[in-house]
């Protein structure tokens, strides 16, 4: 126990010495899982999961401060390397009532490793580039649950951008399977149960768990 205690305290000094300051929602959840792993309090696991789907309830505001019409993607990286990019959105007025973008992966994706996950967006689909709207870097090894939320503060990029209203959050969906196990629906997955991940907490400590996923 007290070795385990030193190098909780080793990492906690590290955090406050060099990661405190940081402001990348993805990096103090890295220096969270690092912290958890040495207290015990999380656990890997050798599992692959699957992602079914993402969705973005909340989506980035124009100037008239309704959602932006546009074009969406996303790209997934796993361990740095792309394994897939997903089909272009368009989405006019009449199709963002409900204020959520649903993207759906098919097949599901096999995921074991360093997870990334980005969304870019285009005004006109003519333009030269896309912009970066979020991201997302988790571990697939400490995925314990179906679904995990994020909320605006937990997105890398939006976190800083006054377009995502403060409400905005991803719901990333999983399955242990390759089947679906939601219904992918805006209405129905804001009724699921969310498992939020946290950043880490400078004054936790090993007994409490302190900086914990649930």
């Amino acid at each position: 126990q007290q070795r385990q205690d030193s190098r909780w305290l080793s990492i906690k000094r590290f955090h406050d010495d060099r990661l405190s300051l940081s402001t990348v929602p993805s990096q103090k959840r890295y220096v969270n899982y690092f912290a958890g792993l040495l207290s015990g309090s999380f656990r890997i696991s050798s599992r692959a999961v699957y992602l079914d789907r993402l969705l973005l309830h909340g989506l980035p505001r124009g100037g008239d401060g309704r959602p932006m019409q546009g074009h969406y993607f996303v790209k997934v990286y796993l361990n740095l390397s792309l394994v897939h990019a997903s089909p272009v959105q368009s989405l006019a007025a009449q199709q963002i009532q409900s204020d959520c973008l649903v993207v759906r992966v098919r097949p599901h994706l096999k995921l074991l490793g360093d997870v990334l996950i980005k969304m870019y967006f285009k005004r006109i689909l003519t333009a030269k580039t896309w912009e970066t709207l979020f991201r997302i870097q988790i571990p697939s090894y400490l995925v314990t649950e179906s679904v995990i939320t994020l909320y605006k503060q937990d997105l890398d990029l939006a976190c800083d951008d006054p377009n995502f209203p403060a409400s905005s959050r991803a719901e990333l969906q999983f399955s242990w399977t390759g089947r679906s196990l939601q219904s992918g629906e805006c209405r129905s997955a804001i009724n699921h149960s969310w498992h939020r991940f946290r950043p880490v907490s400078t004054d936790s400590s090993p007994d409490t768990g302190g900086g914990g996923l649930g």
